[in-house]
């Protein structure tokens, strides 16, 4: 079977091999560049990246520097109480598997007063 492009004319095996060459050479190029500029923005203090959790991307009149980020202070909220939990001694996979931050809440309640009452008896 023949093959015929309009820019490379007739292609041999020649030319799949030194293609196939080529676009490898370019993708290595092209990723080296891609970090290299990922690597420039974080360095100068923006984003490298999407908007995590928690902050949202600053808006700018069009011309000006962009990629900068701010807290989201109701995400942020939540981010914190997730520590807090955890500090108190809720597990990580309970903390994931809640419904709800009202039912970790009552269970953080509830190990108070269990804790508290052991303390007390122990004391008595």
């Amino acid at each position: 079977m023949r093959i015929v492009t309009v820019s490379e004319g007739e292609i041999t095996t020649l030319h799949i091999g030194l293609k196939g060459a080529t676009n490898a050479l370019y993708l290595e190029d092209l990723a080296e560049k891609t970090r290299r500029g990922l690597r420039g923005r974080v360095e100068a203090g923006r984003s490298g990246g999407g908007v995590s959790y928690r902050y949202r991307v600053v808006r700018v009149p069009e011309g000006e520097a962009r990629g900068d980020r701010e807290i989201a202070p109701e995400e942020a909220a939540i981010v914190q109480w997730i520590f807090r939990a955890f500090a108190d001694g809720v597990s990580a996979k309970m903390i994931r598997t809640a419904p709800t931050i009202e039912y970790i809440e009552r269970y953080l309640q509830a190990f108070r007063a269990v804790a508290l009452e052991v303390a007390v008896n122990d004391h008595v």
